[in-house]
């Protein structure tokens, strides 16, 4: 926020762009402390912020400024149904409609991206990047060496969007969990394909979104992607 970039504009501006208000009534907000950026209420006038790093909020949404926002959520069970939905978890988080990339079934639980930002779902969408998502696969019963090889085949040959890096075991004594690194956001895919050979999921769990972890988001909660991170989505 203090130092200058060529991206830097007025706070004032800033959320005049973002369609909450006029400029001088933007001023009015300030003086009133209803404006926090980076988490921290701003009165004085005249502050000049850095949209690509710097966050402004206003009644608890993260304006956009007219650009493009990043938002993860690490989604909690029972969430992915009628009257349940997981943009429910984000409702009021911004103040333009962002789209989902990353379904996750109702059991399911992790990384789901939410962004104005057309570009990266196509991209997303069309990757062939083996380890862009990392997944845990909960299994209901235990599987062998033997099955587990039955199960790299028929995802390997399952689908020619789907591209599989890794498979492997996380605890070979017990042997009901998987690791599995894919390029595949839609884990009702991976599921449908796990059951061809008669093993049964029990939940999936997305702990990696393209080399971003679960780490500082909190389960049933969200952050914004710092410019860096969303810098790294646009080279997918």
């Amino acid at each position: 926020m203090k130092n200058r970039s060529k991206s830097s504009l007025r706070l004032n501006k800033f959320m005049a762009h973002s369609g909450v208000c006029n400029r001088r009534e933007a001023d009015e907000l300030i003086k009133q402390g209803a404006v926090k950026v980076n988490g921290r209420i701003v009165v004085k006038l005249g502050i000049t912020i850095d949209p690509m790093k710097d966050t402004v909020e206003y009644r608890g949404r993260v304006l956009s400024g007219g650009g493009f926002l990043y938002l993860l959520l690490n989604k909690s069970k029972g969430y992915g149904k009628e009257g349940k939905t997981v943009s429910q978890l984000i409702r009021g988080a911004a103040d333009v409609p962002l789209t989902q990339i990353g379904e996750l079934g109702v059991n399911d639980l992790g990384l789901v991206l939410f962004t104005n930002d057309p570009d990266i779902a196509a991209r997303i969408s069309t990757s062939r990047d083996p380890k862009l998502f990392l997944y845990h696969i909960k299994l209901k019963k235990a599987i062998d060496e033997e099955v587990l090889n039955d199960l790299k085949s028929a995802l390997l040959i399952g689908s020619q969007n789907l591209v599989i890096g890794d498979i492997t075991l996380i605890d070979e004594a017990k042997g009901f969990e998987l690791g599995l690194t894919t390029n595949c956001a839609e884990v009702s895919c991976l599921s449908r394909l796990i059951h061809s050979v008669g093993v049964t999921v029990d939940n999936i769990e997305r702990v990696i979104f393209s080399g971003i972890t679960k780490k500082d988001v909190p389960r049933g909660k969200w952050r914004l992607l710092s410019a860096k991170e969303a810098a790294f989505l646009k080279m997918i």
